[in-house]
């Protein structure tokens, strides 16, 4: 620290440039837990993801029963307050039901299932994109008929 002598002038006005001359820094680092710093940097990670869709889409199942299904289910394993257990949960009760099978890796509709749970994460409607998605496989397979 600066002596307290030199840091006022002879006519006993502090001197202001005097810190600058000592090479005097600060931040606020040190602090960086206390403020919940990670936290913070995670939400704004979160919120830039906001809208935007990282899975490609897959195509809608053809069954509008399983895919209303797995759209209920994805929306109230999201708004619970652990996903993951609620999630577990769903599967441990519903082990044999095979409405419920998109819930296990290899089940039909599995892969729907992780799209609207992503799409949930990130506020977009997966529906639309997993039309346009079947509407594409329906193409590809009329030319390859062709």
């Amino acid at each position: 620290m600066a002596d307290p002598k030199t840091m006022f002038r002879d006519d006993g006005s502090y001197n202001f440039k005097q810190r600058e001359d000592w090479g005097y820094s600060h931040s606020y680092d040190f602090m960086a837990g206390w403020l919940g710093q990670g936290e913070v940097e995670e939400e704004k990670k979160r919120k830039r993801k906001m809208g935007k869709v990282d899975l490609p889409a897959p195509p809608l199942p053809d069954d509008k029963a399983i895919v209303d299904t797995i759209e209920k289910t994805a929306s109230h394993i999201h708004k619970s307050s652990d996903p993951t257990v609620f999630e577990r949960l769903v599967q441990e009760k519903n082990k044999g039901k095979p409405e419920f099978g998109f819930l296990s890796e290899k089940g039909y509709g599995h892969d729907y299932y992780v799209f609207v749970r992503h799409c949930l994460e990130r506020k977009v409607d997966p529906r639309p994109l997993a039309e346009k998605a079947r509407a594409v496989k329906e193409d590809r397979e009329k030319k390859e008929a062709n």
